[in-house]
């Protein structure tokens, strides 16, 4: 369903801490940029064990024609 999706623009939230990322992935790291210009990769189960009981919302999905 999200095959054209070339990046997202999502917000976290994790008790009073709110950032935004933008983030993507090619289905192996996941990559991204955060509110700080720091840039990220994180191979996806790593992503997934740093960020446990954290919210995210996905405010812009920004498609690759």
């Amino acid at each position: 369903m999200l095959d054209n999706v070339s990046e997202i623009e999502a917000s976290i939230r994790k008790s009073c801490i709110r950032a935004t990322h933008f983030i993507g992935s090619d289905k192996k790291f996941i990559y991204g940029t955060g509110i700080d210009d720091e840039d990220y990769q994180w191979e996806i189960e790593d992503f997934k064990a740093n960020y446990p009981h954290t919210w995210w919302t996905i405010e812009q999905i920004i498609y690759n024609d």
